[in-house]
This record gives C-alpha cells, structure tokens and sequence, in this order.
C-alpha cells in the first residue's frame, strides 16, 4: 500500500513541475521508485514538431537514446499510430495498446527496449487529439508483466491532478508566449519604452530602453525603478508615476523633458496610464515612452522605394532630410549640384503628392520603421 506520506511527496512535486521543468524528473523518479518501474517517459507528441521527451525518471536514459528515438521512430512509435487509430484517456497497459508480441517485432523495441531492458509498459495516457499525444509511459523488465493492482489504483488518483498539472503548463506556456512576443515588439521599435506595475515598478524595458539606462543619459535604473540621472526632476518624476498608477482617478498623464550629462538635447518623455478594463488580466499599469531628438531616422532603401516607387537617388535624398540635412549640404555630400539635387527633390515630392519640404518631412516621419538589428543588452 502506497503510504499518505509518498503520495503527499507525489503531489507536491507534480505541481511544482508547471513552474519547474527539473521537477517532470524528479516526479517521474519518485513515480518509478514507488511502483518499482525502471523509467518514466513524459512525451509529447505533435504531428507538426515530432515527438518531444518532457522528461524522464529513473533509470539514467543516454543522450543517443533520445537522439536515436527521434532521428528513427519519431512517426514509427506503435504506441502513439495505436492510439491515433484508438484514442482512449487515463491508465491503459500496454498490451492493451499494441500486444506484445506485436510490440517485439517492431524496429523501436529491437532498436531502443530491448537495450535498456524495457518490456512491459504502463500508459497514463494525459492527452490525445488528431495533432498532439501526451502521455506519460512507465517502463518495466521482462519479469513483471502486469503492474500490481495497488500500483494502478495510485496511478488512477494521479490521473486528475496530472490534468490539472498540464493545464496550469499550458497556460503559462501561452503567457510567456504572449510575453515573448511584446517584448519583441517593444524591441522592434527605435522608441525606448518601459512598461511599470501599480507600484511603479519595472517590469519591462526593451533595448532602446536600456541602453539609455547603461549609459545614465537622461534617465537610470536603482533597484527596480526608473530615475531621471538629473536630482532636481526625481521629486515631479516620482509624483507623476504615482498619479499614473492611479488611472481610475482619471489622470492624463504628462509629457516633460530629461536633461542628459552628455550635453545633448534633452530626451523627450511621455509618461501615461495604461488604462484596462480588466485589470486582473495584467500587471502594467504605466507606460512610459521616450524618444531621443538626435537620433539619426533612417529608413531601409527598399521601404522608401516600394512605398513611393523612388529611385536610389531620390531615397538618398528623403533620408539626408530625415536626417536634418539643408539641399546645399546634400548636394556636396553626393557631389553634385544644388540644381540637380532640386531637380530630384521634384520628382520625389511629386511620388509623394506633397508641394512643400516640410511637407514631405512630416509625410517620410509617419513611415513605420523598426530599429536596427544590434546585439543583445546585458542589464
């Protein structure tokens, strides 16, 4: 009889495994321990990804062994064709899946079980669609046949909490999905933005963010919030994340310039509420965005191009205004004469439908544009 105790000890590290991956093998290790089976598998297959071993407990399984399995069996494995072909949930013996002498004249069992001395198995079978299988396989030697009623009555109790497990996975698989795929595109963009909780606390900063942080340029981080590098705007700073994170009070929040040590035109802050309506959803309350005035704006060649359909020229052109050059200076850059590059200007303002130069400044300043591919920041 499987003690209160080992069961206890069972369950706390199944939930502890959606949160820690290393705790899939220290559960199946546990798991193998008490119905005295030689390995645990926790696979997951996907008829797009292949399969994918989870983790395994146990008997130590060789590297190759893994490697083997999905080089060779990935799509072979009796187990998961029968299932496709049957599809059942909960805890099935083996035999009951594939009969063993089916099973031992399959390349995976000559290949693979046979070697480690795995015959007989126990299925929990978790999950099972037309796409994906999850399934959790406890592996025994030749000499136990039938796992022990006691041991299959335990794997029954498991059964509900393994589902709840692997629900609580899923969903916060999809969360750092969802996560990872802001973060870059808060990445994506050349506008340094910071993301606060109602404590004004950062969450998150993308690289344009940061790297005003490494270099104190405006603003910098102490402990787990944003301070401006200038002492005398901390107090106003402080106040407005402050009435930011109250947003039900209805605050607009503000727009304001940071000073910088290295002389340069101050940054141009936005600090605002992230008003939701349901807030419970997520932990962003503030939002804060800052753009550097002398930074250089550049658009990719082939944006100007397949956008207005200008020639190299013309591109060279719309980025040196971007750029805050005068007509004279882009003429003795790209050593020509001021009368051609006006000449150009002309039949760049005519793709663009636009009659003036600021004109055409405003329009090129709406193009969306993504930063510069650079190398990862270290915080």
């Amino acid at each position: 009889m499987v003690s209160t105790k080992a069961y206890s000890e069972l369950l706390a590290t199944l939930y502890a495994a959606p949160l820690d991956e290393a705790q899939w093998q220290i559960f199946l290790t546990q798991l193998c321990e008490i119905t005295g089976s030689r390995i645990g598998f926790f696979l997951r297959n996907d008829s797009t990804l292949g399969n994918r071993t989870l983790a395994s407990g146990g008997m130590p399984v060789p590297p190759q062994v893994e490697q083997s399995f999905k080089a060779a069996h990935t799509y072979s494995d009796p187990f998961r064709q029968a299932l496709l072909r049957n599809p059942r949930i909960g805890v099935v013996e083996g035999e009951d899946i594939v009969p063993h002498d089916e099973f031992v004249e399959t390349e995976i069992y000559r290949d693979l079980a046979a070697a480690g001395g795995m015959e007989y198995t126990t299925c929990l079978v978790l999950s099972v669609s037309s796409r994906t299988l999850e399934i959790i396989s406890l592996w025994r030697g030749p000499e136990r046949v039938m796992l022990e009623q006691e041991h299959k009555e335990l794997l029954g109790l498991l059964m509900p909490h393994l589902k709840n497990a692997l629900r609580i996975r899923h969903a916060l698989g999809l969360s750092e999905d969802r996560a990872r795929n802001a973060e870059a595109m808060l990445n994506a963009s050349e506008t340094a933005s910071i993301l606060l909780d109602g404590d004004g606390r950062i969450i998150h900063m993308n690289e344009a963010a940061q790297r005003i942080a490494i270099a104190s340029d405006g603003f910098c981080v102490r402990v787990d919030r944003i301070v401006p590098t200038d002492p005398s705007r901390r107090g106003e700073f402080r106040a407005l994340v402050t009435a930011c994170t109250a947003a039900d009070l209805g605050h607009p929040g503000s727009a304001f310039a940071l000073d910088r040590p290295s002389q340069k035109h101050p940054l141009q802050v936005l600090v605002t509420p992230v008003r939701l309506t349901e807030k419970y959803r997520a932990s962003v309350r503030v939002l804060i965005l800052a753009t550097d005035p002398e930074s250089t704006v550049h658009f990719p060649d082939a944006v100007l191009r397949r956008t207005y359909g200008l020639t190299p020229a013309e591109t060279e052109i719309a980025n040196a205004l971007m750029t805050g050059f005068s007509l004279e200076e882009i003429a003795q850059l790209r050593k020509v004469s001021v009368a051609t590059v006006r000449s150009q200007m002309k039949g760049l303002m005519g793709k663009t439908d636009t009659q003036r130069q600021g004109d055409l400044i405003r329009l090129l300043s709406t193009l969306p544009r993504t930063a510069p591919s650079k190398a990862p920041i270290n915080m």
